[in-house]
């Protein structure tokens, strides 16, 4: 039963993140846990026994989400900082017209990135 509601919970989830990104406030751990509840008690006709296991369920799994994305979030700051180290210290070794060499593939490889996750949106 815990592994249906988990992958209920996360199709619905899944799908709320393909939708289109408005402009609109992060809810809570708490918030999300309580409308998913609600969802799935509508949805699936729960009863008052399954309702209380799945908020509890859905709580849990929102929370653990939350810390997730906080930790990929610091993580990604570090690499942030570790990149923006490490070509400060290359400046200090290579010449500038290497420097502006440097700056130019790094450009042209983001723009292929980016390009090639544009056209896999498509």
């Amino acid at each position: 039963m815990k592994n249906t509601l988990f992958i209920i919970a996360c199709l619905s989830i899944s799908a709320a993140v393909a939708q289109p990104e408005a402009k609109r406030e992060k809810k809570t751990p708490e918030e999300r846990a309580e409308i998913m509840t609600s969802r799935m008690k509508k949805n699936l006709n729960l009863t008052d026994e399954q309702v209380a296991n799945v908020k509890a369920e859905n709580l849990a799994f929102f929370q653990k989400q939350e810390a997730h994305r906080l930790e990929l979030q610091a993580i990604h700051e570090k690499g942030k900082q570790l990149r923006s180290e490490h070509m400060n210290n290359l400046k200090t070794v290579l010449t500038p017209e290497q420097q502006e060499k440097a700056k130019e593939l790094i450009h042209e490889r983001k723009s292929r990135r980016k390009n090639r996750k544009h056209k896999r949106r498509k």
